[in-house]
């Protein structure tokens, strides 16, 4: 026996069934139940929330060289109705006070938001069943101005074809716990002059670099930087963009974080497999066997010098 999906019109149907149902048992007196089926109402009277929010992980901040503590995350939206769904309006509140930390709407809006698997280009509509994330970067004044949490309000257009009412078209999240800790600080793992950081966050070509690993989203390099090291006439490079040594950066000598004498062979031996591949998609001739290794600089024993030897 064959068996058909069903059509979007009978999931939409199933919806607003559901929907009206949700809108009546809300409106509904309890003076008239059990005891048995009394439970308490869900958090925000149950409203109907077209877009799940949740932060991908614990909100958390750093200073900046301007001087503001930034607090960065990503708020993760699904949408959870059969139609697509607009967001128009975010704003970020302090969960205690209520004061409003960012607003978002409009073009900052579209600029701060995208698809979770199209993260470069900007949307605030979300199809039905996808999830939008939203790049979040708040400054404030210091870290004495970072919340203990924070609440999210969402503002959307009117669904087509989904009778939603008026009230539900804005709504606010639950309190999210923000992690007041200071930030650990590392010294500078270059040493000279002339680094500059480039590509660095928080909506740098690493921030939204998003990997389904595992069941979950994780997002490894939301703090990325890359660093360079800028010639005299402060540029990160000149010549042959596919040759390394075009580049004043290579063969600098790094410092670790620490020892991880148990890890460093097979960090190396990736680094230079992709810093081989690299260099291979770029020739125009068949490549030379391109090989890797790591020389101390004997100052420390946390120092060495990574390159690919070609």
């Amino acid at each position: 026996m064959a068996h058909h999906s069903p059509s979007p019109s009978r999931v939409r149907r199933a919806f607003l069934v559901v929907l009206v149902g949700a809108l009546l048992l809300s409106s509904c007196s309890t003076s008239a139940t059990s005891p048995r089926s009394q439970q308490p109402p869900p958090a925000g009277g149950g409203q109907l929330t077209p877009l799940l929010d949740s932060t991908l992980s614990v909100p958390r901040w750093f200073t900046g060289t301007d001087g503001k503590a930034h607090l960065v995350y990503e708020l993760l939206l699904t949408n959870a109705i059969p139609a697509p769904v607009t967001l128009s309006a975010l704003e970020v509140r302090d969960a205690d006070s209520g004061a409003t930390l960012i607003r978002l709407a409009g073009d900052s809006l579209r600029a701060a938001m995208s698809l979770a698997t199209s993260p470069d280009t900007p949307a605030v509509v979300l199809p039905p069943a996808s999830v939008g994330v939203v790049w979040l970067d708040i400054p404030l004044a210091d870290a004495g101005a970072i919340p203990a949490a924070i609440k999210h309000k969402l503002t959307i257009d009117p669904p087509a074809g989904v009778p939603i009412p008026d009230a539900g078209l804005t709504y606010t999240g639950a309190a999210v716990e923000v992690d007041r800790r200071p930030p650990v600080v590392l010294a500078p793992p270059l040493a000279g002059t002339g680094w500059a950081a480039l590509g660095s966050c928080c909506d740098g070509p690493h921030r939204r670099a998003l990997y389904p690993i595992d069941g979950q989203w994780y997002l490894a390099q939301r703090y990325a930087i890359d660093f360079n090291q800028l010639d005299s006439q402060n540029r990160p490079g000149t010549g042959d963009p596919t040759l390394p040594t075009s580049f004043p950066t290579f063969g600098q000598p790094v410092d670790a974080v620490a020892t991880a004498r148990s890890r460093s062979r097979w960090i190396v031996t990736r680094i230079c497999a992709w810093a081989r591949d690299e260099r291979n998609q770029h020739r125009t001739t068949p490549a030379a066997t391109t090989s890797c290794s790591t020389s101390g600089t004997g100052a420390s024993p946390h120092t060495r010098t990574y390159r690919p030897v070609a």
